[in-house]
């Protein structure tokens, strides 16, 4: 799912037969309790989904967007969220043709625009740019931009310069410097980088650090580590001896709590959900498991 304002969440159910919905729910922060949204649980997208289930929902802050992923159908729906209700309202340019065809990660820009969608296909593997303004969604020049990381995951950094995708394969993690302005992606130096075989569940904080967990693989002899890594320039490097066992089977949806103190993901397979704290400044980083 995607976080919209403090008060709404907004889930994706993806049907490759009758078709995808959002579902969205003010939320009571005293209690957690939620409340579904009138016209929007459920809200069909006209789109169709698939058995598979990654990172194909995203909220913009900072235009008050919701991006859903219609894997079956090779489109993206965009909405309008109203501030006070959380009702959704498609915008003129929806839906988005971004012409990947195994829609596997979408992720948008800090400012609103760029929004880019990855390519999970078993060859092949592209991210579109797709440049976003009120009225229009239109392909940035070059894009989609070819890369050797299969997209299951990804990421921008905080101040928007970078961006990163991974996946479910032995290819690692590729990494984009941004132009924010044109949508033009370009390849950084030593991309794709060797973070680990099966990197999910990417986030960023404010200092330019990465976290992500190596879902269900064996790195430095930890299964399935969460870690981190610190950047310079865009270029990641792994933090030594951040490695912890996450106990999560193919991590998804990694966040940040708004302090920087906690990530947590999702664990598809084994249906948990794993929170971790963060301690220490930049190459010192520490993670234990949050209690």
């Amino acid at each position: 799912g995607a976080s919209a304002q403090p008060t709404f969440v907004y889930a994706l159910l993806s049907n490759a037969i009758s078709g995808n919905s959002i579902y969205g729910f003010s939320v009571n922060e005293a209690t957690g309790a939620l409340t579904p949204i009138p016209g929007v649980s459920p809200l069909a997208t006209g789109g169709l989904g698939e058995a598979f289930l990654r990172e194909l929902l995203t909220y913009d802050p900072a235009k008050r967007r919701i991006y859903a992923a219609n894997r079956g159908s090779a489109t993206v729906s965009v909405y309008s969220v109203h501030p006070d209700t959380g009702a959704l309202t498609a915008l003129p340019f929806s839906p988005i043709n971004p012409q990947i065809a195994a829609i596997g990660t979408i992720a948008v820009h800090p400012s609103g625009s760029p929004l880019v969608v990855g390519d999970s296909a078993a060859l092949g593997h592209k991210v579109a740019s797709i440049n976003i303004t009120d009225s229009t969604a239109s392909a940035a020049a070059g894009s989609p931009f070819f890369q050797l990381a299969a997209s299951f995951s990804s990421t921008f950094s905080r101040d928007g310069n970078y961006y990163y995708t991974g996946g479910n394969n032995n290819f690692g993690t590729s990494g984009f410097a941004v132009n924010a302005s044109t949508g033009v992606l370009t390849s950084l130096p030593g991309s794709p980088f060797s973070l680990g075989p099966v990197h999910l569940a990417y986030a960023t904080d404010a200092a330019g650090r990465i976290f992500s967990i190596n879902s269900s693989a064996i790195v430095n002899g930890v299964l399935s580590p969460v870690a981190a890594f610190t950047t310079a320039s865009g270029v990641p490097t792994a933090v030594s001896g951040s490695y912890l066992p996450s106990g999560l089977s193919v991590a998804v949806q990694g966040r940040l709590s708004p302090n920087g103190n906690q990530y947590a993901a999702v664990g598809q397979d084994s249906n948990t959900v794993g929170v971790y704290r963060i301690t220490g400044s930049v190459g010192a980083t520490t993670i234990t498991l949050a209690t």
